[in-house]
């Protein structure tokens, strides 16, 4: 199952600061279940901005069920 996520944000880093940051981010994820007790599932994180310019992260998490209900 494909999943995504995009998001911006304006804020100011001081209350008196007179400039706005911009921030960008977006993730694209994709869930596998090859069988009932194994889940897999992966994601791609992006984020954008003055201090992290094309900051990227790949992660995955595997989850295996090892007991169920009789």
């Amino acid at each position: 199952m494909p999943s995504a996520q995009l998001s911006w944000a304006s804020y100011k880093l001081e209350a008196n600061a007179g400039s706005r940051e911009s921030l960008f981010s977006g993730a694209a994820g994709l869930l596998l279940r090859p069988w009932n007790v194994l889940t897999i599932d992966s994601q791609l994180q992006y984020l954008h901005n003055r201090f992290y310019s094309n900051d990227a992260r790949f992660l995955v998490r595997l989850q295996y069920w090892f007991f169920k209900k009789i």
